[in-house]
């Protein structure tokens, strides 16, 4: 509908089913976008054996428009992003052009621990808030569990700077495998704050918002989500963890 809108195909003359033939005839499906990676064999190995081991959104100034919008489903081709390392969903800044960055931090039966904005993210901005936030994190956490720290593979947060943070903070980092988001509940959590602005948005016919008013609904979403919620999320890693096992390091429906 929207490519028909923005060719000025009135819909009176060509019907959404002729333009999905012709799509098709092409070779353009409407197919899931591929956000990771092919998986390879090392991959799965990796993710198999951390398995067995063990045993942050962007800014849409037009927010009613992008929650209407078909989320995790693109017009591509089926052999579209299957080459190892690719990925076909493109960057993530939205109409407005700018990205919401957040530090964002949860944990079980405490919930969300923090949550704060920045600009810039680099070794020495990291390496700060771990000096500045880690203690009272990390004492808002459960007392009676390990000081365990799991965080995504940005560079920046696995510099040198930052591991000898880490280090001083007397905490421990859980590294997972690369192309491995199921293993890492935090992607959850951000997938349901934006499932939430974008019922929002459509509830509150957002139409247009400035960046400010939209980092500030972000925040606000992130703090109230509930700590069932959370709980539920994290509590699900042990399970993905067997299927891991189970399934010989293959990604799983998380």
């Amino acid at each position: 509908m929207r490519l028909m809108e923005n060719t000025c195909i009135c819909r009176k003359d060509v019907s959404e089913s002729t333009i999905s033939r012709f799509l098709n005839k092409d070779g353009y499906y409407y197919l899931q976008a591929r956000q990771k990676g092919l998986l390879m064999k090392a991959d799965m190995k990796k993710r198999r054996t951390f398995a067995q081991r063990i045993t942050g959104i962007a800014y849409k100034r037009t927010s009613l428009d992008q929650a209407l919008a078909p989320k995790g489903r693109v017009g591509r081709k089926r052999s579209e992003g299957l080459t190892p390392g690719c990925t076909a969903k493109g960057q993530k800044t939205g109409t407005g052009g700018r990205v919401v960055t957040l530090m964002v931090a949860i944990s079980y039966d405490k919930g969300m621990v923090i949550c704060k904005a920045y600009d810039k993210l680099d070794g020495r901005y990291f390496a700060n808030f771990i000096d500045e936030n880690f203690e009272s994190m990390f004492g808002n956490a459960d007392k009676s569990l390990k000081q365990l720290w799991l965080q995504d593979g940005h560079p920046s947060q696995n510099s040198a700077m930052a591991r000898a943070a880490m280090d001083h903070a007397n905490c421990e980092l859980l590294k997972i495998p690369p192309r491995s988001p199921d293993l890492n509940p935090i992607e959850n959590i951000f997938k349901l704050v934006s499932d939430a602005l974008h019922k929002q948005a459509i509830r509150l016919q957002i139409t247009k918002e400035t960046y400010v008013e939209f980092k500030n609904r972000v925040i606000s979403t992130i703090q109230y989500l509930p700590l069932e919620v959370i709980n539920n999320t994290i509590g699900s890693m042990p399970h993905r963890v067997k299927e891991i096992i189970k399934r010989k390091g293959q990604r799983l429906r998380y």
